[in-house]
């Protein structure tokens, strides 16, 4: 098979690497507008080009890979759905929570499939939650909290002066897709509020709060901010997760707690599925994977919601763009 990568910043070279030493077998192909990054490609023996047109055309791949920044996400998806090829990307769908909606459609009603590349749901602590959670552990799920702490400037430039709200449109969307992925429950409506703190370097806002009624009755807040000087919460953030019959938090270790009595669960035997791995079996068998864009696009709503609210300062529905 044949992969076409679009964008090799940080992330893009991560993937790069990824493909080289964990996929092997795949035939690749790059696409990137800077000329050094062509030129170090070519030199590791990669044909990379300048226009994702000619390159679709020409190579005719077997699936995209785009790991572009997110302000082209829609238009090199689109794109690739043209030439009907299939798509992996990285989240989110769409910084426009209606274009990723109709990009969403438009692969469904072709039928291409479209997969958000999402690792937070796929790690190991909060796999171990999930299944804790389905053999009823703790009892029904009542209320999520979640604070999510950091001082990040980081890797992507593009947070930091062109998004209006960095936090709720770039890093909160793997806090809220761990949420429906732990509940099995979407969203019904949110209530939030974000700010820039004093001394930030984001132009917009860097923080926020949203509390979100979910389906089934359950009860979630979130908490966050991207300029935290206190002690950092890693970029999986603080769960505490009340349930009818006992509650689990998430701080360096999961600890579950049930009739007065506490357990500090290992996790060193749970396996985290591998995002590729999964995308390639739907391709090869048809099997549907997690985090399809259907499914994500969800996760995204609950994003929109809280932001809606933030403007319009009061409660606001979480739309269900799609489901298949």
């Amino acid at each position: 098979m044949k992969v076409l990568q679009v964008g090799f910043g940080v992330f893009g070279n991560g993937w790069y690497e990824q493909i080289k030493t964990g996929h092997p077998d795949l035939a690749f192909v790059g696409v990137d507008t800077n000329p050094a990054v062509r030129e170090r490609l070519m030199r590791e023996g990669v044909v990379c080009y300048d226009d994702l047109t000619l390159a679709l055309a020409r190579e005719k791949p077997d699936f995209l890979l785009n790991v572009a920044p997110p302000i082209a996400h829609d238009a090199i998806n689109n794109l690739a759905f043209d030439h009907g090829v299939p798509v992996l990307c990285e989240k989110p769908i769409s910084h426009d929570f209606a274009a990723g909606a109709a990009t969403t459609r438009r692969a469904e009603e072709l039928g291409i499939p479209f997969m958000i590349a999402e690792p937070y749901r796929r790690n190991a602590v909060f796999r171990e939650m999930k299944r804790l959670i389905d053999e009823g552990a703790i009892g029904c799920v009542v209320d999520v909290l979640v604070h999510f702490h950091v001082n990040y400037l980081g890797k992507k430039a593009y947070l930091a002066q062109q998004l209006p709200d960095p936090l709720l449109q770039d890093l909160a969307i793997h806090h809220m897709d761990t949420l429906r992925y732990l509940t099995a429950a979407d969203g019904k409506r949110a209530l939030a509020t974000s700010h820039n703190p004093p001394g930030s370097p984001f132009a917009g806002n860097a923080a926020a709060m949203a509390i979100f009624e979910m389906e089934g009755g359950i009860r979630a807040s979130f908490y966050g901010s991207l300029v935290s000087r206190g002690l950092s919460t890693g970029f999986h953030g603080h769960w505490r997760i009340e349930g009818t019959r006992g509650s689990m938090t998430l701080t360096d270790t999961i600890t579950l707690e049930n009739n007065e009595r506490k357990t500090t669960l290992d996790i060193s035997d749970t396996a985290e599925p591998d995002i590729l791995s999964e995308f390639l079996q739907w391709l090869a068998a048809g099997t549907r994977p997690e985090s399809t864009a259907t499914d994500y696009i969800q996760s995204e709503a609950l994003i929109h919601a809280a932001r809606t609210s933030a403007q319009n300062r009061g409660w606001e529905p979480v739309p269900h763009a799609f489901r298949g």
